[in-house]
């Protein structure tokens, strides 16, 4: 039986997936060069870190607006929003599906809320926030996990087929 070669496999199913763990690690910084999903590891890492890095506010005009309000002004509400939408098209686009984009800013999104409760963790009502930001981190991790598994899943039987389509 003659299988597809791995350009078409790619054309059919996409390129290879990072797995929850690849992505976790990425957001914690560790995004290696060399891994067959490095674009959509900086993309998770860049979803996961961009409420510390997108600070319009570090510049004003000369009548004082800070950068937040000179975007409110012109109907930016929130540039983060902006910035997270483009990493998640472009995380649609290098997986060449339309659901791996939005898992990865969920996940991203909960890993984040998860640190940061893991932060401020010492009262009562900070540590029933953290239980609540462990859960919604594991159901994100499970959501993502089970797309991976479908696209492995779709890789195998691709890989099963005839270059003209049959079994």
């Amino acid at each position: 039986m003659t299988t597809l070669d791995d350009d078409r496999i790619a054309l059919v199913c996409g390129p290879p997936l990072p797995t929850a763990g690849d992505l976790l690690a990425a957001m914690s910084g560790d995004v290696p060069d060399d891994h067959p999903a490095v674009q959509i590891l900086r993309a998770g890492f860049l979803l996961a870190t961009v409420d510390d890095w997108v600070l319009p506010d570090r510049v004003a005009t000369d009548q004082g607006d800070l950068g937040s309000e000179v975007l409110w002004h012109v109907g930016v509400f929130d540039i983060c929003d902006l910035v997270r939408a483009d990493l998640i098209d472009r995380i649609n686009r290098v997986a060449a599906r339309g659901d791996i984009g939005p898992a990865v800013d969920k996940l991203a999104r909960a890993w984040w809320e998860y640190r940061r409760t893991t932060r401020y963790c010492d009262s009562a009502m900070d540590s029933l926030l953290h239980q609540k930001a462990t859960t919604t981190l594991t159901q994100a991790r499970a959501h993502y996990t089970r797309l991976h598994r479908t696209a492995q899943a779709t890789i195998g039987l691709s890989q099963r087929r005839h270059p003209d389509g049959t079994q």
